[in-house]
């Protein structure tokens, strides 16, 4: 049998197998125990957008991606009607780098 690997989160869970088969088990022995709504490929889990794409020779790849996230943490604390300048650091040329003024 393969591995089934979960991801939980207080009230939502993702999984994913090598086998469908092994996914579907879970699935079927889950739902014997609790009431679960399996909805599909996820989108959305903890911050992290997911996009799926299922290949002519039936592989499965997934992407990975946290930009919403931090949109919506930038958007959240204002840094996104911040005043931004290009190369902004806290250096000053002169200053030494190993001491605070």
């Amino acid at each position: 049998r393969s591995k089934v690997y979960v991801g939980i989160y207080v009230d939502d869970f993702v999984f994913y197998s090598t086998d469908p088969a092994e996914e579907q088990r879970f699935c079927d022995e889950l739902a014997k125990r609790v009431t679960v709504d399996f909805m599909g490929d996820v989108d959305y889990f903890l911050g992290t957008a997911f996009t799926w794409k299922r290949h002519d020779d039936g592989h499965l790849s997934v992407h990975l991606c946290q930009s919403a996230f931090t949109e919506f943490t930038a958007h959240r604390f204002g840094v996104d009607k911040m005043n931004q300048t290009p190369n902004m650091s806290p250096y000053r040329s002169g200053l030494p780098i190993d001491s605070i003024p």
